[in-house]
């Protein structure tokens, strides 16, 4: 089984042919840690390789969904150039993950939906989303968005009637930089 080596993404297999992944961490509404989201960042390659698995469901423990990255990933983000390209690099894995996962993936949101687990819950096959959902993204606000997620985020803010072009061109501009950036020899934050 390939979810061995995951060690921060909770995995459940409620029937066979189907996997379900849990965003569990309750006393933070579910946040993701910088560990989770590089998890999350290579998780839907395995999936998509793996035969006994026919079907995706991505939900979050308790009432919330996720409520974007943890305290100390952002702290990263806005401190470490290196670790802010990184993250951004991951939101791009995770975004064309979901995308290109051959398995069907359904996302049952509710409570807060933000960062990586929004970008999730958005791209999955069937997004369901009870009424008390709340879908934020502070991507833009912490100068990291991956192309594929803005724009999945724009066309909810339209489905919503919400504006749908804050953040559009910033965005854009943010993925080519990171497409092209190279971190610094032996830069590594996981090490810290």
């Amino acid at each position: 089984m390939p979810y061995r080596d995951y060690t921060s993404l909770n995995f459940e297999f409620p029937e066979p042919g189907i996997l379900r992944i849990v965003f569990d961490n309750p006393k933070s509404r579910n946040s993701v840690s910088a560990e989770q989201h590089t998890e999350l960042a290579r998780i839907w390659g395995d999936i998509d390789r793996d035969p006994d698995v026919k079907v995706v469901i991505v939900t979050g423990a308790g009432d919330a969904f996720s409520s974007g990255g943890d305290f100390g990933m952002i702290e990263e983000m806005t401190e470490s150039f290196e670790g802010r390209i990184l993250t951004m690099r991951e939101a791009r894995d995770i975004c064309y993950g979901v995308i290109n996962c051959s398995k069907p993936i359904v996302s049952a949101m509710t409570g807060p939906a933000v960062g990586a687990g929004l970008a999730v819950g958005l791209l999955a096959d069937v997004s369901i989303a009870t009424p008390s959902t709340k879908i934020v993204d502070g991507h833009t606000r912490l100068g990291v968005a991956a192309r594929a997620h803005i724009h999945a985020v724009m066309s909810a803010k339209e489905m919503t009637g919400k504006r749908a072009d804050d953040g559009k061109d910033e965005a854009d501009n943010q993925a080519d930089q990171v497409e092209n950036h190279k971190p610094s020899p032996g830069f590594n934050r996981r090490s810290k």
